[in-house]
């Protein structure tokens, strides 16, 4: 759009009566006409006619899927190594501290434990995980171009242990035991099936918060090292996030993690004691990114 000379000419009382009027184009050209504006939305063309748009900034869908749709598949062939997930290459960690790991139909993900495995923090990782990398679910993916969330279902049996639980993990693929971000479901303080603890870890492992809660949905809003949302809600038929539990923002000199190399999400679970079997269950998951600036 030209300015209001080159629109009206050099007479200001043309100019001052045109923008009361509307706007003119330079192409054509064309006379808009402004129609109603509300307050605190921005300025749109339709047609021949200027209207106010409210802001619809909206999440682009990665990757959505059911696990319970899927066919039944044993995650323990082969032992540890990749495994092909409705199309996607994940990696299988830990499979000797699995009793049975499976993509049932009808059911999910189904991740059993045998023995005490609850360490995912520590220097020494024992839980059964299957990790998947953003960049085979966003392309031109980058830890600086994007904001990603990651939303899962998880259902747990049989946790009657401090630690005993199963967790949604951002992590790092180069130091995943001391950089990571993560939600976790489980036993925690004399409660079982009901406690959502959020722990934030860079080097040393933090528990930022833990909630009493029966919610069965988890989720991680993530800004790689500057910031994180720890989310929670009640599946309904759609993988609600209702409850902010905690959020975090650093600079770059504390960020949350250390020059991500390939960050991937976590799906694990684990024991802290050898009677009973738990078991964590993973029904749907949902990947959404927003785009902060385009690609060079």
């Amino acid at each position: 759009m030209a300015n209001k000379y080159a629109t009206y000419g050099s007479d200001p009382t043309q100019a001052a009566a045109g923008i009361a009027n509307g706007l003119r184009e330079t192409t054509g050209p064309t006379n808009l006409t402004m129609a109603g504006v509300t307050d605190g939305e921005y300025l749109k063309r339709s047609g021949s006619t200027i209207i106010s748009g409210a802001s619809t900034l909206a999440w682009t869908s990665a990757y959505s899927v059911d696990f319970t749709s899927l066919g039944s598949q044993n995650l323990k062939t082969g032992g540890n190594g990749t495994k092909t997930i409705d199309g996607k290459v994940w990696t299988w960690e830990n499979d000797a501290n699995a009793t049975s790991s499976d993509v049932t139909n009808g059911t999910g993900i189904v991740i059993v434990c045998n023995t005490n495995n609850s360490n995912y923090g520590g220097s020494t990782r024992t839980t059964p995980i299957l990790t998947l990398p953003f960049q085979t679910l966003i392309s031109g993916y980058s830890v600086q171009r994007h904001i990603v969330r990651v939303r899962t279902r998880v259902l747990i049996t049989n946790a009657d242990a401090n630690s005993e639980g199963a967790r949604l993990a951002i992590e790092d693929s180069t130091a995943p035991t001391n950089q990571n971000v993560n939600l976790f479901k489980g036993f925690s303080g004399g409660v079982s099936n009901q406690v959502i603890t959020v722990s934030s870890v860079t080097a040393v492992s933090t528990t930022r918060s833990t909630s009493t809660s029966t919610d069965d949905v988890l989720g991680l809003v993530w800004e790689g090292p500057k910031s994180v949302e720890f989310w929670s809600g009640t599946y309904g038929g759609s993988l609600t996030l209702s409850t902010l539990r905690w959020s975090e923002c650093q600079d770059m000199a504390n960020p949350l993690m250390f020059k991500p190399t390939q960050p991937r999400i976590g799906l694990l679970a684990g024991t802290a004691n050898v009677a009973g079997s738990f078991t964590a269950t993973f029904t749907h998951m949902e990947v959404d990114y927003f785009s902060k600036n385009p690609a060079p």
